[in-house]
């Protein structure tokens, strides 16, 4: 056991961060994304946001889908791929 380790276990504001050990579900947009969190209210969850779907959503979807999973038990991760102008629009 590592340093690292032993921290995230004393650390519960981190807990929300292990994403390797929640569940994962990729989703398309947010209707499916909102039904997978209804169904899964009292665990943590991990969704992943499709790349094939931001490309077309745009750079402001992600960013308001990401602002209504925030106060959830929900990990919000926007799969960007190697697009740095995406990547840069949503940093903003």
């Amino acid at each position: 056991m590592g340093i690292f380790e032993s921290f995230n276990r004393c650390n519960k504001k981190n807990d929300l961060m292990n994403i390797y050990e929640h569940q994962t579900f990729k989703v398309s947009d947010f209707a499916e994304a909102n039904l997978i969190s209804k169904k899964f209210k009292k665990e943590r969850i991990n969704l992943l946001h499709k790349y094939e779907a931001i490309i077309w959503q745009g750079p402001q979807y992600v960013k308001v889908t990401n602002e209504k999973f925030k106060k959830k038990k929900i990990n919000y991760i926007a799969e960007l791929k190697d697009d740095i102008g995406l990547i840069l629009s949503l940093i903003n």
